[in-house]
């Protein structure tokens, strides 16, 4: 059985067609691969659940990798910002 998980706390940019412009496809796309490979290469992962989302079907958390919090490595490297309901700033940069 699968569960969605939704990295609680950040906003990544959107890729493909979700996207606004060309700039956040591929913002979102490399935030993608980052995440990938980190946890394709981890030894230990472990999966911190904090509540249910807001939409159902998926729940907020935070993976562990190696003992470093996904999270935390997406908004040090760029690939995100903090994030907790206010008005979301545009990727776009173009």
């Amino acid at each position: 059985q699968q569960l969605s998980l939704r990295i609680y706390g950040v906003d990544t940019p959107e890729k493909s067609w979700r996207a606004e412009c060309e700039s956040e496809a591929k913002h979102g796309e490399a935030a993608s691969e980052f995440t990938t490979r980190r946890i394709k290469a981890a030894q230990k992962i472990r999966i911190s659940i904090y509540k249910w989302d807001k939409f159902g079907g998926r729940v907020l958390g935070d993976i562990l990798i190696d003992g470093e919090s996904l999270r935390k490595l997406l908004i040090e490297k760029g690939f995100a910002r903090e994030y907790y309901g206010d008005k979301k700033e545009s990727w776009c940069t173009e």
